[in-house]
């Protein structure tokens, strides 16, 4: 079985993410992704409330049976990074199952600020999604010596960097140009940004208000 694991603050969740799990899952032939939105990040300020991030993460997986949403990093429980989240589905999931995580390239440029960044990459492949512009090769930057590079920055199918059973794999021309932070401007009163939101997020917002006066 073959586990893709996309967790962010998902603040909101928009069609970027979408698109990204949406070529991860044929890229890798997985069997389902669970979207874990953050609980308290510790990097993270003013975040919507987690039962609201939950919520519309919970709408937009629900036209793709593979999507799931998962309540693992919830305020209050034992699970705060990803080296515990990987571990709890492992666990749940058994050795059997082989994880992918999904992750934003500018995040994983700062890997090695993670709790047991070393253990964590042991532990899973890393599907790296570039956006628009991303010099791939940024990645090996931040990656032990030891981990051997497959392809170049100029492989349509991107990088992969490889280390006895686990990979990093960096691929482009999936992420669309969107940013959760330009969404919360747009919501301000009076302000739209239903293009960039799936359908039923975007209804959640307008019957909620949830972005309006928070930047």
């Amino acid at each position: 079985m073959k586990i893709g694991l996309f967790g962010g603050t998902f603040n909101p969740i928009h069609v970027g993410h979408i698109a990204a799990a949406r070529a991860a899952l044929v890229r890798f032939q997985l069997d389902k992704i669970y979207f874990i939105p953050n609980g308290n990040p510790p990097h993270k300020h003013r975040l919507a409330p987690f039962a609201d991030r939950l919520a519309m993460t919970a709408l937009a997986c629900s036209g793709e049976p593979r999507f799931i949403s998962s309540t693992v990093e919830a305020p209050g429980g034992k699970t705060r990074y990803s080296i515990h989240t990987v571990r709890r589905f492992r666990k749940e999931l058994g050795e059997d199952a082989e994880f992918f995580f999904l992750i934003g390239a500018d995040a994983f440029l700062t890997i090695r600020q993670w709790q047991q960044w070393r253990a964590l990459l042991n532990l899973t492949h890393f599907v790296v999604i570039s956006r628009p512009g991303f010099d791939l090769a940024r990645v090996e930057t931040v990656l032990p010596p030891e981990w051997q590079r497959r392809g170049t920055p100029r492989d349509r199918r991107g990088i992969e960097y490889r280390l006895r059973d686990t990979s990093v794999f960096v691929i482009s021309g999936v992420w669309e140009h969107v940013s959760a932070t330009a969404i919360r401007q747009a919501l301000a009163p009076g302000g739209r940004a239903d293009r960039s939101l799936p359908a039923p997020v975007a209804e959640y917002l307008k019957k909620t208000g949830l972005y309006v006066g928070l930047k």
